[in-house]
């Protein structure tokens, strides 16, 4: 097994022992929450191909897969439908953009 596919084994482990969407109260404030998923599912091919065709930028293999594992977890950007883009963040810095940069995180 890869380990690109046992990383997705472990995450949807987790999912499934996990309640991602429960109502708990903070056990500080006792304010409601939801759970949520700190590793959001991974980015589709078509994701990923639409990215490069939009921004005119290749993605290194490894990026591949680490978005293909995970697509914008907390505290990081990713390609597709999530509002924390890179194509987003590229807008707004168009050095980056004609650099080839690639924006992973906030």
């Amino acid at each position: 097994m890869s380990l690109e596919d046992e990383l997705i084994r472990i995450l949807a482990e987790w999912r499934e022992s996990t309640n991602v969407g429960e109502k708990i109260s903070s056990p500080f404030t006792g304010l409601p929450l939801t759970v949520q998923d700190p590793f959001p599912c991974g980015a589709t091919q078509d994701e990923l191909e639409s990215f490069s065709a939009a921004t005119g930028i290749s993605l290194p293999d490894d990026v591949r897969t680490w978005l293909s594992i995970s697509n914008c977890p907390p505290g990081f950007l990713g390609v597709g439908k999530s509002p924390n883009t890179m194509i987003e963040m590229l807008a707004s810095r168009s050095e980056w953009k004609r650099k080839k940069w690639l924006p992973i995180a906030r």
